[in-house]
């Protein structure tokens, strides 16, 4: 069964964050997770809601990515643009060129 960490906490000897969602291994203490739950220091999740929070928190992974491809395309474009600025400096006639002395 899933379980969810109610707040930031050590369980097993391992850092939890508020809203992680843990599984126990098999054998673990029945005694002790009930001692968890009945503490509010975890509460199960049913299976349903455990999916959809992976989607959600997968929906908010692929914004994140689609949002830094964005804006490395736009950093891209922008320095696309300044090397054409730069490379068209000092190409055109100057001042005295091409006219007849």
């Amino acid at each position: 069964m899933n379980y969810e960490v109610k707040y930031d906490t050590q369980i097993e000897k391992i850092f939890r964050k508020k809203g992680e969602i843990i599984t126990f291994k098999e054998g673990t203490d029945k005694n002790y997770i009930k001692r968890l739950v009945n503490d509010k220091i975890i509460a199960p999740v049913e299976e349903e809601q455990h999916k959809q929070e992976q989607e959600e928190h997968k929906q908010e992974e692929e914004q994140e990515q689609e949002q830094q491809e964005q804006q490395e395309q736009q950093e891209h474009k922008q320095e696309q643009e300044q090397q054409k600025e730069n490379t068209g400096r000092g190409k055109g006639k100057g001042k005295n060129q091409g006219k007849n002395q």
